[in-house]
C-alpha cells in the first residue's frame, strides 16, 4: 500500500496548476503472501487486506472524519495475471465486496474498477511515471526515463535526452534482466 498526500487544487485559475503527490517510504506497507496465493479462497484473499487498510487508518487518524473522501485502488499485477481466469474473476470480486463494505473498510470505494487486474502494459506506464516522478524527469526536465516491465520475467530502462531547441532526442538504453 502506498499513501499519497496532494496539495489543494486551485480552480480559479484556469487551467489548475498540476498538483504534485507526496509520499514517502513511512507511508508504505506491504503483505506477503499476495492475493493471488488465496486463489482457491476468494474470501481469505479479502480479508487479507485488513492489515493494510489498518495501516493506513493509523496514518491517517488526524483526519478519520475524512476517511470517506480518501479513494483507495487495488492494482493488482503479474501475480495474479499469471493465475487461472476463474480464480482471478472470484478474487477480485471478493476484493471489491469487501473493501465497498463500510464495516471492512472506511474509504472511499465506489466503482468497481477501483480494484481490478491490471495489464503489463498498464504496469509498465505506472513504472515508467513512478520513475520519471522520482528522478524529477515528468515535468519539466530534459531527461525523461522509460521503463517496460514486459511479461514480469525481463525489465528494461530507457533514458532519452531531450535536445535543446529541437524535437529530436538521444537514447541510451539499460537493459536489466529479472527472472523470477
Amino acid at each position: 500500500m502506498h499513501l499519497y498526500e496532494f496539495e489543494r487544487r486551485d480552480f480559479a485559475i484556469l487551467p489548475p496548476p498540476i498538483s504534485r503527490p507526496f509520499t514517502s517510504e513511512l507511508w508504505t506497507d506491504r503483505m506477503s503472501p499476495g492475493i493471488s496465493t488465496f486463489g482457491s479462497n476468494p474470501g481469505e484473499a479479502a480479508r487479507s487486506l485488513s492489515p493494510l487498510i489498518t495501516y493506513a487508518k493509523e496514518q491517517l487518524q488526524h483526519v478519520s472524519d475524512r476517511w470517506h473522501e480518501f479513494p483507495l485502488f487495488l492494482k493488482a499485477t503479474a501475480g495474479m495475471r499469471e493465475i487461472p481466469p476463474n480464480q482471478r474473476i472470484v478474487i477480485v470480486q471478493a476484493i471489491r465486496e469487501y473493501l465497498a463494505d463500510d464495516n471492512t473498510c472506511p474509504f472511499m470505494f465506489k466503482n468497481i474498477e477501483q480494484a481490478r487486474v491490471i495489464a503489463g502494459e498498464e504496469e509498465a506506464a505506472y513504472a515508467w511515471a513512478g520513475v520519471n516522478f522520482v528522478s524529477g524527469a515528468l515535468l519539466d526536465s530534459e531527461w525523461a526515463t522509460g521503463t517496460e516491465t514486459g511479461t514480469g520475467h525481463w525489465k528494461w530502462a530507457v533514458l532519452q535526452r531531450r535536445l535543446p531547441s529541437t524535437s529530436q532526442t538521444t537514447t541510451s538504453f539499460q537493459i536489466y534482466s529479472n527472472c523470477r
